[in-house]
């Protein structure tokens, strides 16, 4: 009984303090009171005591909290911006949003499965047939040859579906503008998955059957990868969310692993050769 508490009172205590942050922020951080909001930037300060008094915000800060977490449990919180009953809106809302996070999710799912294959393989058949001793011989950089080698594993896993998607996109009727800065965040993204699965090719290569290790590896990385591409995706799409803060986050991410994944993959050569 103990143990199955523990984490039910962690989840507890978790959920209160979220809530209370939430309440905080919108509450009572300063420049944040949602009367003077409602009342208008330009309304006297009877109006926006009377808009105070009708939404209780008049009382002690623990008994707003209450109430706010009342009417939340209840379904009787309503917006301050429209009126509406919030729960009703969520629920009006639900399936078109679902439809289009879902649909984001498993376009960068597909790509992140698209490009695990044939990792564990990168570098796995110059090892067996003695090929990689050769590499380290050439002349040109290891971590040049790594790139390489990453480049057209891309090129023949990450570009079809570059591709492909502003097609199918045309198929459901999506807007060119939007289906062009999807386009864009996989072009901008895959590559990054790559040269991710680049450095697990390289640090797996002298052990036999590494697919799975490989998928290990790469996969908690690529997380925030495909946050920021779920998110610049949908953002294309919706319009409800900036597309340029999550495409910047995608675009630095994968420069960061378009500069480290070579230099890293042939480290890692080396340390596996010795």
């Amino acid at each position: 009984m103990r143990s199955a508490a523990r984490p039910i009172l962690g989840m507890s205590a978790v959920l209160f303090a979220i809530s209370v942050v939430v309440f905080l922020i919108f509450n009572v951080i300063p420049n944040s009171d949602p009367a003077a909001r409602i009342a208008g930037k330009n309304a006297n300060p009877a109006l926006t005591a009377r808009v105070t008094a009708d939404l209780g915000l008049d009382q002690p800060i623990p008994v707003q909290y209450l109430t706010m977490m009342r009417k939340i449990l209840t379904g009787e919180l309503t917006s301050y911006a429209s009126s509406q009953n919030v729960t009703e809106q969520i629920w009006k809302g639900l399936p078109a949003t679902l439809s289009l996070c879902i649909g984001a999710a498993v376009l960068w799912i597909g790509a992140l499965l698209a490009s695990l294959l044939g990792l564990e393989r990168i570098f796995a058949a110059d090892h067996e047939d003695g090929s990689l001793d050769l590499l380290f011989l050439a002349p040109v950089p290891l971590a040049l040859t790594a790139a390489a080698k990453a480049l057209a594993h891309w090129i023949a896993t990450g570009l079809p579906l570059v591709v492909m998607a502003p097609l199918l996109g045309l198929m459901l009727g999506i807007d060119p503008r939007a289906l062009a800065a999807v386009a864009a965040t996989l072009l901008v993204g895959t590559p990054a998955i790559t040269f991710i699965g680049l450095l697990a090719g390289a640090l797996a290569v002298t052990l036999p059957r590494s697919g799975l290790l490989v998928a290990v590896l790469v996969l908690p990385v690529a997380i925030p990868l495909l946050i920021f591409g779920v998110a610049a995706t949908d953002a294309a799409v919706t319009n409800e969310i900036p597309f340029g803060a999550p495409f910047r986050l995608l675009c630095a991410i994968s420069l960061f692993f378009l500069v480290l994944g070579p230099v890293a993959a042939a480290a890692a050569l080396r340390h596996a050769r010795e």
